[in-house]
């Protein structure tokens, strides 16, 4: 007897937790969605030209983030990232021709842009500049706080190497 009324009892409240009404999703507007990731790539463009690499970081999911550059290694880290950036900006000043993006996929808290846009680096020891025809897709993660942060930037050139 003491049986069956403990197992009545645990059939009883698994079936009452089954029909309990499920927690509701929460809902996104995907043109909002889109317009925070083209104001993310409106920020990288802004703290690029004025090498503020703090503002790099503070778009950044740093903990899971990865830098894939072309032709280095993957950078990953916000120690590492942001050691690079310093490289980086103490090599070369960048300005943009364009940078656009051309293609925004947000499924729930995760969102891929594909990007495309032309550059100048010009090397701040002296030397020519350098004209680039680039793309990648950066991959983002929405926060708690419903904000987007960069977790992956991966790009390359589209213009062929040299004698191609």
């Amino acid at each position: 007897m003491k049986h069956s009324l403990v197992s009545s009892l645990v059939v009883g409240l698994g079936l009452a937790a089954g029909c309990a009404p499920a927690a509701e999703a929460p809902t996104y507007d995907a043109a909002v969605d889109r317009a925070a990731v083209e104001a993310m790539r409106a920020a990288e463009q802004a703290a690029a030209e004025s090498e503020n690499i703090q503002g790099f970081l503070d778009m950044m999911d740093v903990g899971g983030m990865a830098v894939m550059q072309p032709d280095g290694p993957v950078v990953m880290g916000e120690a590492n990232i942001r050691d690079w950036l310093e490289g980086f900006m103490e090599a070369f000043s960048i300005s943009f021709q364009s940078y656009q993006t051309d293609d925004v996929v947000v499924s729930g808290d995760l969102a891929v842009e594909r990007f495309s846009g032309v550059w100048t680096l010009t090397p701040k020891a002296g030397g020519d500049p350098v004209r680039e025809t680039v793309k990648g897709v950066h991959v983002y993660r929405r926060q708690a706080d419903g904000s987007w942060k960069m977790t992956h930037d991966v790009w390359n050139s589209s213009d062929p190497p040299p004698g191609m």
